[in-house]
């Protein structure tokens, strides 16, 4: 039976401190959002930050448990 994929937490980056301090977010400069997902079926926690400039600078880690 497949369980599939699920996101754990996902958080959006700020582009300028000042915002970030406003409304309590987290400040990047080099990335839009950050994601760590958990793949049931591979039995994988991925970790994915997603640059702002283009997918070349993009985070990627897995992790097997």
């Amino acid at each position: 039976m497949k369980k599939g994929i699920e996101i754990i937490k996902e958080v959006r980056f700020a582009r300028s401190e000042e915002t970030a301090r406003i409304y309590g977010m987290e400040y990047s400069s080099l990335y839009d959002y950050m994601q760590v997902l958990i793949d049931w079926d591979k039995h994988e926690i991925r970790t994915y930050m997603h640059s702002t400039w283009n997918s070349s600078y993009d985070v990627k880690e897995v992790h097997k448990f």
